[in-house]
């Protein structure tokens, strides 16, 4: 491999940043320039619209955060520093890998071995923090994390995409597992400790994949094994996924090769907590670009990053902890208040530009897209090949004289998994889309012997198109209903203090994705509208906050910042606003959302559906959405303006005399939205005909009445005479003495037989079409 030279890059956030000759291969991999073209936060560019950077920008910002925490950790380990450190804090001499036999442990040779040794440790974390993401896909949270079941995360251990790119295969080898084990691109303190390249492989394979379950107090190791276990009795044919567990073995094989009882391994698990880990190189870098690059004020505190130390945790061993103690092993206060709002600037962050409506509405359309169609292989082995400049005249050739060859030429070179350094978050739009028209195009020709599948083939793949081009020409969804956690169990009838049915509902609304797509269609024939106008999102109830498991040094040794004296009640109430910040939101079609009445009933039928999956068979009769407790909760939950079922009739009446009075069919939400003002102020409600009638009166014809001339005579005299009589002599708005009933009727009945008695006027040619018809205020 041809030697690359050192970089010096100006970023935009830590200004110039150096990057050695192994990480400038490492940058110019397929597989991290094709980092280059996801962005860090998928579609909140939408909303923000500097918020274009990728993860290329953010992993190069996290492989330089990583360089200075280890810079750091060494500074605050030197000779003339060891007075400041906390008690708790171990010597680098028994945490830094490559331990010295004792024989050899000569004082004035000493020092520089532990120079290396923390060479290595830079070198390794730096590099590291590059790959640390190279398993993201094109719009890869939306995919991983906002969905479950689509594809799994990038870091999960039966991930095909991770042996494809680590291992690769021997027809195409793991380009960056290559780079990794090129001793020419080492420094020269590697070969002075005798660093292996298997020693390089490793250890950096182990930094980016280290995880642990510490709620299950499961370690990395234990978490292979259940991996495995699983693996082994999963059904190949239904979860061929689930059955790739041959990256499970050769991580748990590098493990025990690393962390073997001779301590003489390369890994140590301090390592993945500097770069991946809670408050790391990772977290520090974004917190610092996502807020810049989006025009929000930037949180940044040096403090934190400089006050690292690695200490025993008797459970977890050897690991990074911010000092929280002073050298007298007193409490420094100030620290443990940066560390907290570092912490809640995330939670910032998810509030204002992850859960951020707009942003959701396309990464919703986008799901829905591509459960439309056979979703792209994630790596299917090989990479499509790129055309090089040697190969174009026999290329050309091989096309003038078999022109046949074309498709299978084109197929061959066109970008057909996700991995594909051609693929990125706006091409795969394209992508998508072209993927629909050849599901379409294999369709057709089974009209004739499957008529029905083929034409739900081409249906889904037309819907998908629409979808993919209303995103990209901002035709996005709109808002329409949204329900938090409280709000949910009002509406479906859940015990306050019952978590676990809740939590059920959403895992099975997330995993579930084809009983999703039932409730949809049924809100869709509910509201009379087409497939497709309507999409639920569910997102993850987290209860967390990333950040609380960061290990800190305290008075009581080394313990968790949720368990820290100072920081827990903070932690678990910036917990508590993480749950809170739950929401299910139902999006339906710009188109659609104008029309109340049909929304209200889509809204009806998604709350049966949903109370259906709680209790089965319990409840489900129309009559249950007039329960008060669960009709305010509808109304509360609706972003739009929600008609109850007992008045829906009244409405559905109003919406046909406007559509009368309008040939052009006024829309109803604006002139609801009047009524609601005008005709029944108190109320607010339409819950008759005559409250219809008396709505459209007092909205319409007022303001309109220049339009009499192109109605037909008969409309008039039935309205006017006829209708309007029989409902304004009606109980509901005359008691039946003949008196006027309750005020807000009577109000109305005054105007409404001022209003009448000027039309009829009119009509009958005693005013001029000129005078305009009072109409007193409400």
């Amino acid at each position: 491999m041809k030697t690359a030279k050192p970089l010096i890059h100006r970023d935009q956030i830590h200004r110039d940043t150096t990057f050695d000759p192994l990480s400038v291969a490492l940058l110019n991999s397929a597989p991290l320039q094709r980092l280059g073209r996801v962005y860090q936060l998928g579609y909140a560019h939408l909303i923000f619209r500097g918020g274009t950077h990728t993860r290329l920008s953010h992993v190069m910002g996290a492989s330089h955060v990583a360089t200075q925490l280890v810079l750091s950790l060494k500074e605050n380990y030197a000779s003339s520093n060891l007075q400041f450190c906390p008690q708790q804090a171990i010597a680098p001499q028994s945490f830094l890998p490559f331990s010295v036999p004792a024989k050899q442990n000569k004082e004035r040779r000493e020092q520089t071995r532990l120079d290396n040794r923390w060479s290595f440790v830079l070198h390794v974390c730096r590099w590291a923090a590059l790959l640390h993401d190279i398993g993201h896909i094109p719009m890869g949270h939306t995919l991983e994390d906002e969905y479950e079941q689509i594809y799994p995360r990038h870091d999960d251990f039966r991930n095909p995409r991770l042996r494809s790119l680590w291992v690769g295969t021997e027809a195409q080898p793991s380009e960056i597992r290559a780079i990794l084990e090129d001793d020419a691109l080492y420094p020269p303190s590697f070969a002075k400790l005798g660093i292996s390249s298997v020693d390089v492989f490793d250890t950096v394979l182990l930094i980016c994949c280290y995880k642990e379950d510490r709620r299950r107090s499961m370690s990395f190791e234990q978490l292979l094994n259940e991996e495995i276990a699983e693996g082994a009795q999963a059904d190949p044919v239904s979860t061929p996924h689930e059955c790739d567990v041959s990256f499970c073995r050769l991580l748990c094989e590098t493990y025990r090769r690393q962390c073997g009882p001779n301590g003489r391994g390369a890994f140590r698990v301090f390592m993945a907590d500097l770069v991946t880990n809670t408050i790391c190189a990772d977290y520090l870098d974004y917190m610092q670009r996502d807020p810049y690059n989006v025009g929000l004020d930037v949180l940044s505190d040096p403090r934190v990053a400089g006050r690292f130390y690695i200490g025993n945790h008797p459970l977890w061993g050897k690991r990074m902890a911010l000092s929280l103690v002073d050298r007298s092993g007193k409490s420094r206060l100030d620290t443990a208040s940066g560390v907290f709002e570092l912490v809640r600037q995330r939670f910032r962050f998810a509030e204002t530009i992850y859960y951020h409506k707009t942003k959701v509405a396309a990464s919703a359309m986008f799901v829905k897209a591509l459960g439309l169609l056979e979703s792209p292989p994630e790596a299917s082995g090989l990479l499509n090949p790129s055309v090089e400049l040697g190969d174009v005249e026999a290329l050309t050739s091989k096309l003038m004289d078999a022109p046949r060859t074309l498709p299978k030429l084109r197929e061959q070179h066109l970008p057909f998994n996700l991995l594909s350094p051609d693929i990125g978050d706006d091409s795969i739009h394209l992508f998508l889309q072209q993927m629909a028209w050849k599901q379409i195009e294999e369709a057709l020709p089974r009209k004739t012997s499957e008529p029905d599948q083929s034409r739900a083939l081409v249906k889904d793949a037309l819907v998908a198109i629409s979808l993919l081009s209303g995103i990209v020409r901002r035709k996005l969804y709109k808002q329409c209903f949204s329900m938090d956690a409280t709000l949910t169990k009002e509406a479906l009838w859940i015990p306050t203090t019952d978590e676990h049915s809740l939590v059920t509902l959403i895992t099975q609304l997330r995993e579930r994705h084809a009983h999703r797509s039932l409730i949809e269609e049924a809100m869709c024939s509910a509201a009379g509208v087409n497939p497709g106008s309507f999409i639920i999102y569910v997102p993850e109830r987290k209860s967390q906050a990333k950040g609380v498991e960061t290990f800190a040094i305290s008075g009581e040794g080394v313990i968790t910042l949720g368990d820290h004296p100072h920081l827990s009640k903070k932690m678990l109430e910036l917990n508590e606003d993480y749950r809170n910040l739950w929401r299910m939101l139902i999006f339906v079609h710009p188109e659609v959302c104008k029309d109340n009445i049909g929304t209200s009933q889509a809204v009806d039928a998604l709350i049966l559906e949903l109370r259906n999956m709680v209790d089965e068979g319990v409840d489900t009769a129309p009559d249950y959405l007039s329960r008060p407790r669960v009709e305010q909760a509808i109304q509360e939950g609706s972003r739009i303006v929600y008609i109850p079922r007992s008045q829906r009739a009244a409405a559905q009446r109003l919406t046909s005399l406007l559509k009368c009075a309008d040939r052009e069919g006024t829309p109803i939400c604006a002139p609801l939205q009047e009524v609601r003002e005008l005709a029944a102020r108190r109320s607010k409600t339409i819950d008759s005909d005559a409250h219809a009638y008396c709505a459209f009166i007092a909205t319409w014809l007022p303001t309109n009445a220049g339009k009499l001339e192109s109605w037909a005579q008969t409309a008039v005299e039935e309205l006017i005479d006829g209708e309007l009589h029989k409902q304004m002599s009606s109980e509901r708005v005359f008691g039946a003495d003949g008196g006027v009933g309750d005020s807000n009727d009577a109000q109305i009945a005054g105007i409404l037989h001022r209003i009448a008695a000027d039309l009829k006027r009119r009509h009958n040619g005693q005013l001029s079409h000129d005078t305009q018809i009072a109409m007193p205020t409400v």
